[in-house]
């Protein structure tokens, strides 16, 4: 129990020493306080370093309320001004010799790469106890508002794991989430969302947590948790904004399982009022409704959506998918070379990351399809040289590489290419039978049956495909001289072909 004299000893030490110090030209300090206010710390220090203090009103009561403690006999004022503006979840800054602290409707988007360095430095260099959680989980906030969501995702799964009871540890796992979403990490995605969920309770009370699951449920190509997770978020959350986005991922998932009758009627039950409240939502109306009736088999009625979304969406995400979408529907309405010319312009909207490498071989195919091989094959090379040899990036870019080296009649290399990708399910039956092709074209009819012949191994082959896997045969056998078989192949007969 504490005694008088012992409070008062703790009294007596709950002070606030702050000093300029030598910082080689910079205005650096030693701190070192105990329990102080975040107002009484920025006061001490402008005056340490002859800076006045210019505060908004409206942030006093919480610049007043906010205690930190803080021992470094060395730290440059604009870090200081960077933790502290995370301990008060505002923005403090030294503009024209004056320390301003003001209130920020997001405290990380203002924060630049030089601030995650700094921040990334002090926590490396700082042990006080109560600002390193602080420093961390603002480290993570300024990693994905600057766009390093790999980083932003290990920052904030850090600080959730570490201070597992900390008031911000639920909205780091949220966060966390929302960056795995970001990155498209698929392994990451799925590991939050199942650990959020196991949590008692479900996903945690915090805003828009359950548009971060719907968003997640949607990348993982998960329709009915799209759907109930969206519904759910349109339903509970107080902002207007939340429930229009909840509404649109609403659409995307009836999208997503098929139910196209559905995904416009949620678009055209979207509030007009919170409509006008998010501009950027309103925006992307076009796309999505042009997506929905590309699905739904209405090619013109999309391309038409598209053209106008194309004029007013903003990010390079939505006019990456915008164009790829229209690609996909003037490639439907058999018009490949302006499919084309949309694939490249969506291409030059998001050139290097995961959204691209879709692009890059849609754009590949189109080449092969419009005829221009050597095109072709520079896209798909650019392809496999950055994607792993896993991805299916990487396999339809094999696929269109073994194409274009049969139409270039570089055989040796198509072969090696085409048997390379038909050990992988998802292109093993076009692969076989273009191998069988150039096997017939090469003048080798008998390597092109074992070829042929694999398919008999595939399930799910396509009637149009077996029919020509059918023909090749035929044409092999007739080379064979076995005109008899040749005869039975050409009418789809699988008895033994030779």
């Amino acid at each position: 129990m504490k005694t008088f004299f012992s409070a008062l000893i703790l009294a007596a030490a709950a002070f606030a020493q702050i000093t300029a110090v030598d910082g080689g030209g910079a205005k650096a300090l030693r701190v070192h306080v105990d329990d102080t206010p975040v107002l009484d710390v920025l006061a001490s220090a402008g005056s340490a370093v002859g800076m006045k203090l210019r505060a908004e009103p409206g942030l006093l009561d919480t610049l007043t309320s906010t205690r930190v403690s803080v021992r470094r006999d060395l730290v440059a004022l604009d870090e200081l001004t960077l933790l502290l503006s995370g301990a008060a979840e505002c923005t403090i800054d030294t503009v024209d010799g004056v320390i301003v602290a003001a209130a920020s409707q997001d405290a990380a988007s203002a924060r630049t790469t030089t601030a995650r360095r700094a921040l990334d430095a002090a926590i490396r260099g700082d042990s006080t106890p109560t600002l390193r959680p602080t420093m961390t989980f603002l480290l993570g906030r300024l990693e994905l508002a600057d766009g390093a969501v790999d980083a932003a995702r290990r920052t904030l799964e850090t600080f959730a794991s570490e201070w597992v009871d900390h008031a911000d540890a639920p909205v780091a796992r949220v966060l966390a989430l929302d960056a795995a979403v970001a990155s498209g990490d698929a392994v990451a995605m799925r590991r939050l969302l199942a650990d959020l969920d196991a949590r008692e309770g479900g996903l945690p009370d915090v805003p828009n947590a359950e548009l971060v699951g719907a968003r997640t449920c949607l990348a993982l190509g998960d329709a009915d948790g799209t759907v109930l997770r969206a519904t759910t978020a349109s339903r509970d959350s107080l902002s207007p904004r939340t429930r229009t986005l909840a509404r649109v991922l609403l659409a995307e998932g009836w999208l997503l399982d098929g139910n196209h009758d559905r995904v416009v009627a949620e678009l055209e039950a979207l509030d007009r009022d919170a409509l006008r409240a998010a501009p950027d939502v309103a925006a992307r109306l076009p796309m999505w409704i042009g997506a929905s009736l590309l699905a739904s088999g209405d090619a013109h009625g999309a391309l038409l959506q598209l053209r106008v979304a194309a004029r007013v969406v903003r990010t390079a995400e939505d006019r990456s998918r915008t164009a790829r979408t229209a690609a996909a529907a003037l490639a439907a309405l058999d018009r490949p070379m302006e499919a084309l010319l949309w694939a490249r312009r969506g291409l030059a909207a998001r050139p290097s990351d995961h959204e691209g490498e879709r692009i890059a071989v849609v754009c590949a195919e189109l080449e092969a399809r419009n005829g221009l091989y050597g095109e072709a094959f520079t896209t798909a090379v650019g392809v496999l040289s950055r994607a792993g040899s896993a991805t299916p990036e990487a396999n339809a870019a094999l696929s269109v590489l073994g194409k274009t080296l049969v139409a270039l009649d570089r055989v040796d290399e198509a072969r090696l290419a085409l048997t390379t990708l038909s050990r992988k399910s998802a292109f093993r039956v076009d692969a076989l039978l273009a191998l069988g092709a150039l096997e017939l074209k090469s003048g080798n009819p008998t390597a092109a049956l074992v070829a042929l012949d694999a398919l008999d191994g595939t399930d799910t082959v396509p009637e149009g495909r077996r029919l020509e896997a059918a023909k090749l045969r035929g044409d092999c056998l007739m080379k064979l001289g076995h005109p008899v078989k040749a005869a039975r192949a050409f009418e789809g007969r699988s008895e033994n072909s030779r």
